[in-house]
Parts: C-alpha cells; structure tokens; sequence
C-alpha cells in the first residue's frame, strides 16, 4: 500500500497537525506522526505502478519530493523547524527517570508507614500522626504519578520521536563498513568509533567461527520461507552471529530489519537497505515513537488494478450525495483502495474523514484537510476524547468525503446527502440497514485473476516463483492474501476445515445460508466489469476437486441426488451447477464408454435432429442433400468414444511452463483460470484432434468466441472438435450453441448468449468451420457405488475425509 508520505508529496507540502486543541486548529508546523495513522493507510510504501517521482521505501523522511532530499546520506526526519529536538528528548527522559525513582522512593517510604501503623496499633499506641504523615505521602505519590504521565506523554511527541542525527550517521557508516568489511583474516574488527549507540549483538569484534560459516551455508539453502532460532550455551557469542550475517546480506544487496530491547528495554528496530550499494540506507525506530508504526510497515505495497480505476470513474458521475458500500471476497485488498482514494482526492483539494477502529476496538477519525495545498492540516481524535465531537462537527460538513473502513454506521440507513464510501466485508449485517437510504448503493471489487497476481509478485514478491504463484492459486484462487501475502497459509489446512455435510450445502442451498467463515473460505464472489454482483462460484479448481470430494466421501447419495436435481433444475442451488463439472472432470479422466446414441452432432438453426439424417456445409448451416458427409460423421463418432473412453493423465494448464496440448498425449488437461470461459478441459488423446469440452446444463449457455480463438493459436496444426457434455436430462433437446462476445445474465441468474451471440458477419472466419458435438454425460443412479476419484486429483488421501467429524477450525 501506498504511504501518507506519498500523498502528503502529492500535494508537495509539509503537514501541519494538532491533537491538543478543542477546536483542532492547526498550530505549529510539524511532521505528521504516522503512527498515529492505521494500519491500511501506511503498511504500504508506494503506489504500485504509478508515482515513481516520489521517494520509495521511506516511512521515515518528511513529507517533500525526493528531489530535496541529498542522495547517499542517511534519512533523518530532523526537526520540522530546522531546531534539533533530541536535547529536549534526552531531558524529558531523564525527568522521566527521575519521577520513576521518586515515585519508588515514595512508595518504599508508604510501605514503612503502614507496617509501623500496624505494629504501634497491635501494641495499643496512638496512629493518628502516622496516619497523617501517610496520607501526605499518597498525596505526595498522586501527585508524582500524574506528573510522570506527562512526561511519558512528551516522550511520546513527534519531537521526542525523532532519532538522534548523530545516531544515523553512526549508523549509516557502520552500514558502510559492514558492507566493505574484509572477511578473509577470519576477524571482523568494529573500530571504537562507530560502537557507541550500537545495540550489543552489532558492536563487538567478532572472529569468525567454523560454525557461523556453517549457519551462512545452511540458510543458503532453506528457500525463501523459513524461520530459524539460533541457540546454545550462554557466553559462547550467538549475538556476535548477527554482524557476520549482516556483512553477508550486506554483500547480496539486501534489505535487513534487526530487531532488539534497547537499554530500557524499549522494543527497537534497525532497518539496514543495501539494496543500492552507492546509497546505503539506515532508518531506526522504537516502540512508542512517532516512527515505529513506519518502519514496521516498510514492506507492503499496492498494485493499483483495473477495478480501483473503475471505482474511481464510477464515483466521479454519482454527484455531490451518495453512500458507495465497497466489498467483496475477503483477503483481496478492499481496505487497500483507501490509499488511492485519498491519493485522488488530494490531488482534487477534498477534505476527508477517515473513519476506523484502532487496535484497542476504539472509533477513530482521521481528517485530512487537502484544500490549501501549501498548508494541508491533518487531525485525530478517539471516540471518548475530548476532541472527538469537534472532529465529528467537521464530519457533518456537506463537502467533506467519508470514507469509513469496517462496516457502515449500525441501524441507520443514509440520510441522502454527503459523499460516503464504507469498505467493509460481505456480510449483510455490516451494511443492509444502511444501503436502505436513498442515493446508497453496494459496489463489488472481483476476486484477483492470475495476470493482476503475477504481475503483483514480479513488483513486490520477487522470491515466489511464478510456479509457485500459480500453484497457490489453484488452490486459494484470487485471494491476494493467500496466494502472496501470506505464503505459510497452508491449503491443506483449509482442506480439513470443511465438513462433508457443508460441501453439500455449499452446492445444494448456495453460499449465502451457509455461516460466513465456510462461505467466504470456499465460495468466491464474482463481479461483472461494472462492479455489480454476479453471484457466488467456488474458488478455484482445487477448491473444486474438494468440496466434490468431501460430498462424494461423506455424503454420496446425498450428492447423487443433487446431481440429478442440478441437471434440470439451475435453482437447486446456485453453485449446483459445480458439482456436475466436478464429476465431468472425474469421468473424464478415468474414461467414460459412450454409445453411438450418446454422441449428436449439432448445426445451427435446427436442434437435436438426428445424428445420421443430418447434413452440414462449412458455416454450420444444415444441408438436406448432404449424403457424403455420413461417412464423415460416423468417423468422428468412433473417435469422440475412443477419445472418451481411455483412462488419462490429469494435469493443470501452466503459463509458466508454457504447456502445449499439441505436444500431449493421453491427458486430460484442466485450465487454472476461467477467463478464457471456451472450455472446462481438453481432451487430448494424440491423434490428429484435441476436444475442448464443455460442462453445461444451459441450453442458451454459448461458447466464446475469443477463447477459441486463443485455444487455435495453441494447437497449431492440430484440428479442434467442440464438445459440449450435458446431463442426460437435457441430451435430447440441446442443440448448436452461438459464438458469443460478452456475458449477459438471465432471470434465473444462468448465463445466457441470446443478446451476446455474435451475428454471423461477424463470426470469425476461422471459427466457421469448427464442428460442434453434443456428448451425453451418464450421471450415477441411487444405489450406485461411490466414484473413484482418480489420485492425481486427490486434495486429501481417499477416505480421509468420511464425514462430519473434521475440525471446523478456519483460523487461518
């Protein structure tokens, strides 16, 4: 995610900011605290593709171009009003310490009083004066503790926050020396003055033992994801360790953070970037400090997709009163376009309320005031302080944006006026009352597709493969949190979170009846290109081959019959219409015998004639007085059944290995995304023809145009049949299906092509001549024995998941 040091750049001004004011009026300039902002609006350091004329990388530096800042320095946040700060930081600490030992004092002083209360009243003495002497200690003792808090919250300023320059510059040529340090008399030798300020583990020489060298060798080999405790006797150096590993990351040009109690035992961090040896960069922080929550957040960032531009157009037409709810599958970066947004609106000179819950569940307004560009003024306050209802006053403004992240205000629909955008998650609770006003819509963000995840892990996660990105997102789908961010989630895991019975609810009633953590773990919201709801589908293929599983082993004839159900009824369920691709899949690859009178060919026009009394012309048109094309066509019969019949391997399309089903034989091939939308799997059995097949109980389902088009360019010289495979309930009557350009959606929520059939002038000469079949998928009877499913299509082993009795965890 972007940075507020990027939008503040944007605007090309310093920040003023005031918290202590009852009228938030701005005071002397000052840089603004990010700590104070949450966690979506700065765990991030840049915007994506956009916006390389700002700096990179920097939670630290104040809020000006790069331009203005000297290269190969050391970033140093300096004191806005050009006076060093870190004098008076040093005498708030030390008053600090000196109330600490006072107050100790005066509570070791309270403890002697109370023991001689108790002594000279068990001995039948007058307390009267030690009571009084007492209570002027507690006094005494109040009065100290109040003080303290003062001077823990001057500790806590932007000013007693800022780090010492003299300190970064220690830091930035220890940096220095690390990086150029010789290695090979076996000694790294710290010269005296860089030491001072160090935490212990960097500021000793050290020798170079055999066993660093075998721990340098070790992690070398460990990959990209792992953690490793170094332990051992005390005394013997494990901290010394760290200056040989730091010189050895220094030397591969990485980014180090160390992480360390400093003297006070304050949580500190040293972020080291030696990515660009002539520009060696050190930035520190601790717990407490207006930097902390920066330094942390260095290593996140946003891709700006196409759908947040859509937000963007989208909001730029709804006038001056509306209330947008944003949402979609969790884990795909809703909270993220707040970054954009604000970007976009301090370009326009808006002011912004920023609305979140803090990490202690505490309701928080960030307001951002972008409409002097020369004097940009930020404020905050906390719901129960005594500037929260000044700030809400300023919320109240008509021109003001809200943009509130979490869910939208309980039990109140919108009023009709002011500009609201909510960011909250799917559930209807969060947001159904107050969509009810007039002007309030619900706009959906769509799951990420695999180019937005690869091109999103070649910026910012350069250390996944693209092998292992698109492994991760068969399995997780367009989830950017599991599949990138967050690489130690573990499928299997998720795998054994599902029960059998929720496997055939989730096909059965449709996601929305089942309890919000199955439904959004396993079922993926799609959304049209305009944003609007486009209903629920299982999210991803190996999500699929699960849930399948999970029904086929727990709950089998409950899944026969929802077989036959879905096959002439889309209202089973609004995800039945998966569990007949699931099982095409499976029949698919352990082959299928097929009778003459399960295969048809079809042409357009006319639908479900006889297979041997019908007649076709290149275009698809049918022809009478066609006699010499019977041959042709019982030909093609004999080697759809043969292509069906025949056991396969079962592999999944990979653009990183660059498959080609031209050069495959015996194999069944599985796409890992669905954009193309032209077909549910291959068949390629080596001959001179690949079958690109179709699930579908759709009569008006239709076929695209382009992602056959696609699919020609891959096969080369090979010849393609179209195979379309329905349940028997619909065989009879299903016919030639029309090459199609965009999606259009029916009344029962089916897919269908009637308004988005291309006509025939503009049906694309190449596709003219593809022959269509319609193949007759056998679905099993009651009373049938339970499918095999084929290993290589197992998530979990066979039998593994029998019924109901699998943990529900999905903390993942």
């Amino acid at each position: 995610m972007a940075s507020a040091a990027v939008l503040f750049q944007v605007a090309g001004a310093r920040a003023l900011f005031s918290r202590r004011q009852a009228d938030i009026a701005p005071v002397t300039p000052q840089l603004f605290p990010l700590r104070t902002l949450p966690r979506p609006l700065v765990e991030g350091s840049r915007l994506g593709r956009s916006h390389s004329e700002y700096s990179v990388g920097s939670g630290l530096r104040s809020f000006l171009p790069r331009a203005k800042i000297p290269q190969g320095q050391a970033e140093s946040t300096g004191s806005s009003n050009g006076l060093d700060s870190a004098p008076q930081a040093d005498r708030v600490k030390e008053e600090a310490q000196a109330l600490k030992s006072s107050i100790q004092r005066a509570e070791k002083r309270i403890e002697r009083l109370e023991n001689q209360i108790d002594t000279a009243a068990a001995a039948g003495k007058s307390t009267e004066l030690l009571e009084q002497r007492l209570v002027a200690l507690e006094q005494r003792l109040t009065a100290l503790a109040q003080a303290e808090v003062e001077k823990l919250k001057l500790q806590q300023t932007p000013a007693a926050g800022v780090p010492d320059p003299a300190v970064l510059e220690r830091l930035q040529k220890y940096a220095e020396f690390i990086a150029q340090a010789d290695t090979a008399s076996g000694v790294i030798q710290i010269p005296p003055e860089l030491r001072e300020g160090l935490p212990p583990g960097l500021r000793d020489s050290i020798v170079i033992r055999e066993c660093y060298r075998t721990v340098l060798k070790k992690l070398e080999v460990l990959g990209n994801n792992f953690a490793v405790i170094l332990s051992g006797t005390p005394g013997i150096g494990k901290s010394a360790f760290a200056v040989l590993l730091l010189h050895r990351l220094a030397k591969q040009g990485a980014q180090v953070a160390y992480r360390y109690m400093d003297t006070i035992r304050k949580d500190t961090i040293l972020f080291f970037d030696f990515s660009n040896p002539l520009a060696i960069n050190v930035k520190k922080a601790s717990e407490g400090t207006a930097y902390w929550q920066s330094i942390q957040g260095l290593r996140d960032s946003i891709v700006i997709r196409e759908c947040y531009r859509t937000v963007l157009k989208k909001l730029e037409i709804l006038g001056n009163n509306f209330a947008v709810i944003l949402s979609g599958t969790p884990g795909i970066g809703k909270s993220a376009f707040a970054v954009l947004l604000l970007h976009r609106l301090a370009k326009q000179g808006a002011q912004v309320a920023y609305r979140y819950m803090d990490r202690i569940r505490k309701d928080t307004i960030l307001f951002f005031d972008f409409s002097n560009p020369s004097a940009i003024t930020v404020k905050k306050a906390s719901e129960g302080t005594a500037y929260w209802q000044s700030i809400q006053d300023l919320c109240e403004r008509p021109s003001v944006w809200l943009v509130q992240d979490g869910r939208a205000p309980r039990e109140t629909q919108f009023p009709g006026y002011g500009r609201w955008v909510v960011l909250c998650s799917p559930n209807s609770d969060n947001y159904m009352e107050f969509v009810k006003g007039k002007h309030a819509e619900v706009w959906w963000l769509p799951v990420w597709t695999l180019d937005e995840l690869l091109e999103c892990r070649q910026r910012f996660y350069p250390h996944m493969s693209q092998k292992q990105t698109e492994n991760r997102f068969e399995q997780f789908g367009g989830v950017v949190r599991s599949v990138l961010a967050d690489p130690g989630r573990s499928f299997e895991r998720l795998a054994r979170s599902l029960s059998a019975l929720e496997a055939v609810d989730l096909y059965r009633l449709g996601a929305a009846a089942l309890k919000s953590a199955i439904r959004h773990a396993f079922a993926h919201i799609e959304a049209t290109k305009d944003l609007e709801f486009d209903g629920f589908r299982l999210g991803s293929p190996r999500i699929g081959d699960l849930v399948f599983q999970k029904a086929k082993e727990g709950r089998w004839q409950d899944l026969v019959d929802l077989l036959h159900a879905a096959a002439s009824n889309p209202r089973v369920g609004e995800m039945s219409g998966s569990s007949l691709e699931a099982y095409g899949h499976v029949r698919c690859v352990l082959g299928v015998d097929l009778d003459d009178d399960d295969i048809k060919e079809v042409f357009r026009k006319r639908r479900g004639r006889p297979r041997k009394q019908e007649g076709a012309r290149q275009g698809g048109e049918v022809s009478e007085n066609d006699p010499g094309q019977s041959e042709k066509r019982e030909e093609a019969v004999e080697e759809i059944k043969e292509a069906f019949r025949s056991c396969k391997d079962f592999v999944s399309d990979s653009k990183e290995e660059g498959m080609n089903p031209a050069d495959l034989k015996h194999t069944y091939l599985r796409p890992t995304t669905r954009d193309q939308e032209s077909w549910d799997g291959l068949l390629c059995p080596g001959g001179d023809w690949i079958y690109a097949v179709q699930f579908t109980r759709n009569p008006g389902h239709g076929i695209s145009a382009q992602g056959i088009l696609d699919l020609l360019k891959r096969i080369g010289r090979k010849q393609l049949r179209v195979v379309l495979a329905v349940p028997g309930e619909k065989f009879d009557n299903y016919g030639w299906q029309p090459w199609t350009g965009p999606k259009k959606k029916g009344v029962d929520g089916e897919m269908v092509m009637t308004k988005g059939a291309l006509p025939e002038n503009e049906v694309p000469p190449e596709l003219k001549s593809i022959k269509q079949w319609v193949v007759r998928l056998k679905l099993p009877d009651a009373g049938d024995e339970v499918l095999r499913i084929p290993e290589n299509m197992l998530v979990l082993p066979d039998k593994e998941l029998s019924d109901d009795d699998l943990s529900d965890d999905l903390s993942r």
